[in-house]
């Protein structure tokens, strides 16, 4: 049976939050949000190995709210690096994995099904796969023309998601990814990062599955979404404790996004 293991990056450094401390972190109801995600991921989804990526400079502040007496499946992973270097520097850390999951702690109400479905991608026969969300708003392509103009045109949005994670990946997959050399500077995007794993992925004739995302997986990128976020966690922890069924909160998220 594949042995699946779990990179979660915590690279946030939480300023965009307004909060003092690294964005997982920042306390819901007095709790940091990172241990929730870790709650799920290893108790509902079931992983067993978890290689937690954190900036080496804040690697004190992780150790002290994830301790190893209570967290023994958690292998914490610093790094000096971006997110390329930090996903090879956990890599390396789970030598047994054939299957490897990639999650963003920004992200960190995803739900257990978007787990699951990426992982039966890769049982099903994909080399990598990702959740994503039908994209609603409208999207223009600005070209600037000879005269100096910008050109405005409708891109066909019906073919468009916006990717979210957790990202899963063969591990052979996942290694010839971060084997790929970057971009050189002129060949680089103006905008965004410039290493993407999935995108790497496909550019190298992987197979990669995109699955229906969540509007629970939407990454706390401010304030307002930190909001949202503190509310969702509280009614899931209030669903938990009153015995409700989780999926009552995912099938609700889900006709929100739809």
């Amino acid at each position: 049976m594949p042995h699946t293991a779990l990179i979660l990056l915590a690279l946030g450094d939480g300023d965009y939050l307004g909060h003092g401390c690294p964005s997982a972190l920042v306390q819901f109801n007095h709790r940091p949000v990172l241990l929730d995600c870790l709650d799920l991921v290893l108790h509902e989804v079931g992983l067993q190995q978890v290689a937690l990526v954190v900036p080496e400079a804040v690697e004190a502040e992780f150790r002290a709210a994830v301790p190893a007496r209570d967290w023994p499946t958690v292998r914490i992973v610093t790094t000096t690096g971006d997110r390329r270097a930090a996903i090879h520097d956990a890599l390396r850390t789970l030598p047994n994995s054939t299957r490897v999951l990639v999650h963003d702690s920004e992200r960190a109400l995803a739900p257990p099904a978007l787990f699951e479905a990426v992982m039966l991608a890769l049982e099903e026969g994909a080399d990598a796969a990702a959740p994503g969300l039908e994209v609603t708003d409208s999207v223009k392509s600005c070209v600037r023309d000879d005269g100096g103009d910008d050109a405005l045109s409708n891109v066909e949005r019906s073919i468009m998601r916006a990717l979210q994670t957790p990202v899963a990946f063969t591990r052979t997959t996942l290694e010839a990814v971060l084997a790929t050399p970057l971009p050189s500077p002129t060949e680089r995007r103006p905008t965004g990062p410039t290493f993407n794993e999935i995108r790497t992925a496909g550019a190298l004739g992987a197979r990669v599955d995109i699955v229906q995302g969540n509007f629970l997986a939407s990454s706390i990128d401010g304030p307002i979404d930190l909001w949202r976020a503190q509310i969702i966690l509280g009614l899931a922890r209030r669903a938990r404790t009153a015995h409700l069924s989780p999926e009552l909160l995912r099938r609700g998220a889900h006709q929100h996004a739809d």
